[in-house]
């Protein structure tokens, strides 16, 4: 028994530009501190400076708040392949 996960996007931009932000929205598959799991995509949110939601102030309170299936957008900036994360909101 093969059990295959599929992702399905509602909404892909694509610009042609030297722009390096990047921004990664989507359902929570899992969340311990500090790692957020986002559609199969796994932040560290060690070097992130911004948590924002609902009662969320800092690192404590949004991995407090989160849950699996909650909607999260991360926002960093590209460099060489390479993500840094700065700034994580978990949506109401």
């Amino acid at each position: 028994n093969t059990t295959t996960n599929t992702v399905t996007a509602t909404r892909v931009d694509a610009e042609a530009s030297l722009d390096t932000q990047v921004t990664l929205q989507g359902p929570v598959d899992s969340a311990t501190n500090p790692t957020v799991s986002i559609m199969g995509v796994s932040v560290n949110t060690t070097g992130i400076g911004s948590f924002e939601g609902d009662a969320v102030t800092d690192s404590t309170s949004f991995f407090t708040a989160v849950k699996p299936g909650n909607i999260v957008s991360v926002e960093g900036t590209i460099n060489l392949e390479v993500v840094t994360w700065n700034a994580i909101e978990l949506d109401d």
